[in-house]
């Protein structure tokens, strides 16, 4: 069967023409500086196959001469549109304009060539021959001189430039884009290895002008099926070069491809580019395992510049094509220095305007209950002394009364450091045993008064260390039963603790319970309302402020939990709360039924010794105070010494060496964690070591384990316990 290779040809070449022009009518509906330069690729490409068509179709030698020069000089002008689209497709300015100008230049001195050669015929003449291995006529071109082979140089140094620029964007570039210019390459390839075939098999048709056609319907698909590199970059410079913060992108592979102007100039003023990428590296196999939020971050890091003395908030996210496929990621960094600088002067101020409130509340506490310290110091020498029933009777009316009065006081003191928000919450380390018994200590002369039975159930499967405000804890609780109790008249009052572990949390329940008057559903509502005192007439006579409950439940939500109430009228309540305390050991709590018969066996009850002897140093600027403290020591043979602040004791210690002094905390000139302060860091003082007990008003306050800190040998608050102050006197004489 013959074949028509010519036909053949033909035929092909109208099909890759047909769609060449498809791609020409796309380039149109689409807009760019990349939509032009490939319709130009496109348009030289359709105009230089038609000069072929012409060739090869041509009726005579002078006419097949003319399109074979115009379809000489249509591939200088391909190149050169493949040029001008590789510059575009890969946003390079500056340099990529140079070399396509001097381009430029160099077609156009070629293009005159090849259309003088026309007339002139100095580069190359064609004629008609008969291709026996095809069994066609076919026109050739012969007689080519240094102006075709300078002709064809030209071609070649284009094509190189071309795939030059072509690999060292592929190497640049992030590792998706990277397969469409190795794609463009092949095909750039393919061309020049269809034309090599040509010249060397010296087949009767340039085949490489079919590949012209097919490379670039191909370079339409990719160009625009794909989101163009030179809009990506475009898009990303024009917005990051507005922004004040640092922009970086990184391909798969963790090489930087991209830095704004922000970037550059904080690393260039303190490391290189290559910083960048290390720290991102790092970062990328220190989170290699976290996935990203919905809105991409999978992680942000705070960064110290020293050399700036500036913090930088980093944040990565991953990127993604419209395919969904990962491409890379980009960093951003933003300077905090300012807004870290702001909070924390706003925090200072908060924390100073705290430590102001908490001095004025402490002073308030201090003024008004070094009064009724006295009151009840004085009123305890009546009880000892006077033997009269009458008068002991009013003295314990004044007792109960002065109690009562501190009672008061605390509450509303409390209420207002909460309302002022002076009063924070301050997690520690603590036993909860050591919590019940000061509890239980505190809670049973008041249950006992009343004939209650006070019972203490514990989870014996309590850690024995909790983490949390063991203060503001033990205040909730003991409000709760000191309310239990006021509110009972017959029956017991119960305290319940229990742990429970949920996922990595641990949490505390509490539980006071009573048999007492309970409260009507309709009531319970109120309970926690400042200033109500709810069914007012039926508890009247039961002192009280009606803060308490409030007090409780404002504490608990700083500790971020909630009280709970069920009660029923005329039967009792329960009250609850659950509150999350970290684990901080994993031995349980001992057995507190043990400790209480251990208590019921030792059963103490603390005087001092009339025959205790000793020199005492007692500090207090009140009068009053000094009269108590030496009533209460009246029938000792202890040697007292007063001093009246700070400045006299420090004197008074120089000369003298005492056995114990009693330190008070707030006076005049000089305050009593002032002086000791100063007698502690004195080597030349009489009284450098000697046990210093601290004295304060201050109830309520985290002061404790700060006055222990400091080196004190104890701590007491007023008004002064008798059993107390003997304790103490029994623990360090």
């Amino acid at each position: 069967m013959n074949i028509d290779y010519k036909l053949v040809f033909l035929g092909v070449m109208l099909a890759v023409e047909v769609a060449l022009l498809v791609c020409t009518i796309v380039t149109f509906r689409k807009k760019g500086d990349l939509a032009i330069s490939l319709r130009k690729v496109c348009v030289s490409i359709f105009l230089a196959m038609i000069a072929y068509a012409l060739y090869v179709t041509s009726i005579n030698e002078h006419h097949a001469l003319i399109w074979m020069c115009l379809f000489s000089l249509g591939i200088d002008w391909i190149l050169l549109m493949f040029m001008e689209y590789i510059i575009s497709y890969t946003d390079s300015r500056f340099r990529g304009r140079v070399v396509l100008l001097l381009s430029y230049i160099g077609v156009i001195a070629d293009s005159v060539s090849m259309a003088c050669n026309i007339f002139y015929r100095h580069a190359f003449s064609v004629h008609l021959i008969h291709d026996t291995r095809y069994g066609i006529d076919a026109y050739q071109m012969q007689n080519s001189t240094v102006f075709y082979r300078a002709h064809l140089g030209f071609c070649y140094f284009l094509s190189a430039i071309v795939l030059i620029w072509l690999i060292q964007k592929m190497i640049s570039t992030i590792s998706f884009y990277r397969k469409k210019y190795i794609l463009i390459i092949l095909g750039f390839l393919l061309l020049l290895a269809a034309d090599g075939i040509s010249i060397t098999i010296k087949t009767p048709f340039n085949l490489s002008i079919i590949f012209y056609g097919i490379v670039s319907v191909v370079l339409t698909y990719f160009s625009f099926s794909y989101i163009p590199r030179s809009l990506m970059n475009n898009v990303l410079k024009i917005v990051s070069r507005e922004l004040n913060n640092m922009v970086t992108c990184f391909d798969q592979d963790g090489r930087l491809v991209y830095a704004n102007k922000a970037a550059k100039n904080l690393v260039n003023k303190t490391h290189q580019l290559d910083w960048l990428s290390s720290i991102y590296r790092e970062w990328r196999d220190r989170y290699s395992d976290n996935d990203s939020e919905e809105d991409g971050t999978y992680w942000e890091e705070e960064i110290m510049i020293e050399e700036k003395h500036t913090i930088f908030q980093f944040e990565a996210k991953r990127l993604f094509d419209d395919r969904q496929q990962y491409i890379g990621v980009y960093i951003t960094a933003y300077d905090r220095t300012e807004e870290i600088l702001k909070h924390q002067q706003e925090l200072e101020e908060a924390q100073a305007k705290i430590a102001r409130e908490s001095r004025f509340w402490a002073n308030i506490s201090h003024e008004m209950r070094t009064p009724a310290n006295a009151i009840l110091g004085m009123n305890e020498m009546i009880l000892r002394d006077e033997t009269n029933e009458e008068l002991r009777k009013y003295a314990e009316y004044i007792k109960v009364s002065t109690e009562t009065l501190i009672m008061l006081i605390n509450d509303v003191l409390d209420f207002s450091k909460i309302n002022a928000k002076s009063m924070a919450i301050l997690p520690k380390e603590y036993e909860i045993l050591h919590m019940v018994k000061a509890i239980y200590a505190m809670a049973l002369p008041k249950a006992q008064k009343k004939s209650l039975e006070l019972k203490i159930e514990l989870d014996p499967f309590l850690p024995k260390r909790l983490l949390g405000d063991e203060l503001r804890l033990r205040q909730v609780i003991m409000n709760l039963i000191s309310n239990a109790i006021k509110y009972t008249a017959s029956g017991s009052v119960s305290l319940r603790l229990f742990g429970e572990q949920r996922f990595e949390d641990y949490y505390l329940h509490v539980e006071v319970e009573d048999t007492g008057i309970g409260i009507k559903k309709e009531n319970i509502a109120l309970l926690f309302q400042a200033y109500e005192r709810i069914d007012e007439a039926r508890v009247h006579g039961i002192q009280g402020t009606g803060l308490g409950l409030n007090i409780c439940k404002q504490l608990l939500e700083q500790m971020e939990s909630k009280l709970e109430v069920q009660s029923e009228y005329n039967k009792g309540s329960l009250f609850s709360f659950r509150v999350k305390q970290p684990k901080m050991s994993d031995e349980y709590i001992p057995d507190f039924k043990e400790y209480l018969n251990m208590q019921e066996a030792h059963e103490l009850t603390y005087e001092i010794p009339e025959d205790a002897e000793g020199k005492i140093l007692y500090v207090d600027d009140n009068e009053m105070n000094c009269e108590v403290f030496h009533a209460l020591t009246k029938k000792t043979h202890f040697e007292i010494y007063d001093a009246h602040n700070g400045s006299e004791a420090l004197k008074i210690t120089k000369k003298h060496q005492f056995d114990l002094i009693f330190m008070d905390h707030l006076m005049p000139e000089m305050n009593g964690d002032e002086a000791f302060v100063m007698m502690r860091s004195d080597a030349e003082n009489l009284n450098h070591d000697t046990p210093v007990i601290m004295l304060t008003a201050n109830v309520g306050e985290d002061l404790r384990e700060k006055f222990l800190n400091m080196g004190f040998a104890d701590y007491l608050t007023k008004p002064l316990s008798p059993e107390k102050l003997a304790e103490t006197f029994i623990d360090w004489m």
